[in-house]
């Protein structure tokens, strides 16, 4: 095993590829619509590790983070929590009713492969 210098960690860091906010966004909206991470990662190309920070930073939850930032600076009243609460309660909602969604259309494909007869 050797010892990397410090350039070449440098050189390391520079390689590194960089991805796009909406790139970004568009893999926490499949993370969150119930996709395996690991299968997401080999897809996109990322790390599993990427994946998790960037729904930390742009997910459903982020909001929460957003809100409790705002309260240690001590900005935004009232209204800004509760507007911060609510949009933190939709996103979840709506990656709930996602989910409900996809199963809803997996059982419908899987009912008329059974029945295909029968008008549904």
């Amino acid at each position: 095993m050797s010892i990397k210098s410090v350039a070449e960690v440098k050189s390391e860091r520079a390689k590194r590829k960089r991805y796009s906010e909406e790139f970004q966004r568009e893999a926490v909206r499949l993370l969150e619509s119930g996709r395996p991470a690991a299968q997401l990662s080999r897809e996109l190309g990322v790390s599993v590790w990427n994946l998790g920070r960037w729904r930390d930073r742009l997910g459903a939850g982020a909001s929460n983070l957003v809100l409790q930032h705002s309260k240690e600076v001590g900005i935004g009243g009232a209204e800004t929590v509760s507007l911060a609460l609510e949009l933190a309660r939709t996103k979840a909602e709506l990656a709930t009713v996602t989910k409900q969604r996809e199963i809803f259309k997996k059982a419908l494909a899987i009912l008329g492969q059974e029945f295909p007869n029968v008008m549904l």
